[in-house]
């Protein structure tokens, strides 16, 4: 798994350069390569996401007991809530789109 460093791009005077949260796992990270190892670096705007731990509680709580409920899986009752609450019919396309039930940006 590749690891995802964020930042801060800097106001003037600094402008152009970034501020890293962590700089030192970054530098660690970095000298686990070799000497002009060549790498990508991708910058891009950071888009808030729901967390990790809902994800993880909506599956163990609700998604759980709507399964017991109802005999089917977490999985299969997860499709039957996309279904419901965040699909759509796209009429250029010709067929329903579901939205990204647990990715939303925030700003």
């Amino acid at each position: 798994m590749v690891p995802i460093f964020r930042g801060k791009a800097n106001p003037p005077p600094l402008k152009g350069q970034v501020s890293l949260n962590d700089p030192v796992s970054f530098k660690r990270y970095l000298l686990a390569f070799r000497p002009d190892t060549d790498i990508d670096i991708i910058v891009r705007r950071h888009e808030e996401t729901i967390s990790d731990p809902l994800r993880k509680y909506y599956f163990a709580v609700p998604m759980k007991l709507l399964a017991k409920k109802t005999g089917h899986s977490k999985d299969d009752c997860h499709q039957a809530m996309k279904e419901k609450f965040a699909s759509y019919y796209d009429e250029k396309a010709g067929f329903k789109l579901f939205s990204a039930f647990f990715q939303t940006n925030l700003k």
